[in-house]
């Protein structure tokens, strides 16, 4: 609310190309999304990103977080090939400063997102290629190194390899082992585990990677929604093929 108070000042008093300004509507952007108001973010990003790349360059810091911040919307609202392209023109744009460790957490944290939404697209073997770059690029980063297994292990799952997705989410599981760990991540990990589990009719091992992502998903999200019917249709898949 104090930004917007503040943007509704400064767009009276400062032309649509002052730095203040392209500042503070960035921030409104941030916000906008981090409160997963996606749509509003997407559009507020498509207002003043062409002002801000005519002003400052595309080259800019700024013109970056705000191109990740609507890449990350249209992915979070299912544009997933609008995302992509974003993503993509980023990476470009940092291979060709010729600074190879100056950019590593950048390339790899676009590598990482242009490999989701190859996954999202249904294209696991373009996923793999980008999301084994940025683990190569992730050595210094283990929560995310943690993450990039679960989710290679997931493109291992969509092209049909469940015992390779199963060793990519072991070595997520012993990553996480070792680090603070959210409950989103203990539950997708333990969710994910128990899909590829009840794929290969290892039952008993499924229903207890199923009691592990319950409990995950009862320390944060208690309300019913589309995690806990996930289950119950897990629960009920490995009730069917138990005979009961």
């Amino acid at each position: 609310v104090l930004v917007r108070d503040s943007i509704k000042t400064l767009r009276v008093t400062l032309p649509s190309n002052d730095y203040f300004r392209l500042q503070a509507e960035a921030v409104l952007a941030d916000l906008l999304e981090l409160d997963q108001r996606f749509a509003e973010s997407r559009e507020l990003s498509l207002e003043i990103l062409p002002v801000l790349e005519a002003t400052l360059g595309a080259e800019h810091l700024l013109g970056f977080y705000l191109r990740m911040n609507l890449a990350v919307c249209e992915l979070r609202l299912g544009n997933f090939e609008r995302a992509e392209a974003l993503f993509r023109a980023d990476l470009a744009r940092y291979e060709s400063r010729g600074d190879p460790e100056g950019t590593r957490s950048a390339r790899r944290d676009l590598h990482h997102r242009i490999g989701n939404c190859r996954t999202n697209l249904l294209d696991a073997e373009g996923a793999l290629e980008h999301l084994e770059a940025a683990l190569e690029l992730a050595h210094d980063a283990p929560v995310q190194q943690a993450t990039l297994h679960m989710d290679i292990g997931s493109a291992w799952m969509q092209l049909g390899d469940l015992d390779t997705a199963l060793e990519e989410y072991d070595r997520a599981g012993a990553l996480y082992a070792s680090l603070p760990s959210s409950f989103v991540n203990r539950f997708a990990l333990a969710n994910n585990r128990a899909e590829v589990l009840l794929r290969l009719e290892r039952l008993d091992e499924a229903s207890a990677q199923l009691d592990l992502s319950q409990r995950a998903l009862e320390d944060g999200w208690r309300e019913p929604g589309l995690r806990h019917i996930l289950i119950a249709e897990q629960r009920a898949r490995l009730a069917l093929a138990r005979g009961n």
